[in-house]
């Protein structure tokens, strides 16, 4: 997914490609990294 989304595509476009994979579970995975990331910048 990382590869893709640094490549420039977008997430509906990454979706697309991988349709086994729940938009729910992008989410989530990206909403989780985004906290760790503001935590580790405190």
């Amino acid at each position: 997914m990382f590869d893709h989304l640094e490549a420039g595509y977008s997430l509906d476009e990454f979706l697309e490609q991988f349709p086994t994979v729940p938009r729910e579970l992008v989410l989530r995975l990206l909403k989780q990294l985004k906290e760790q990331t503001v935590e580790s910048a405190r």
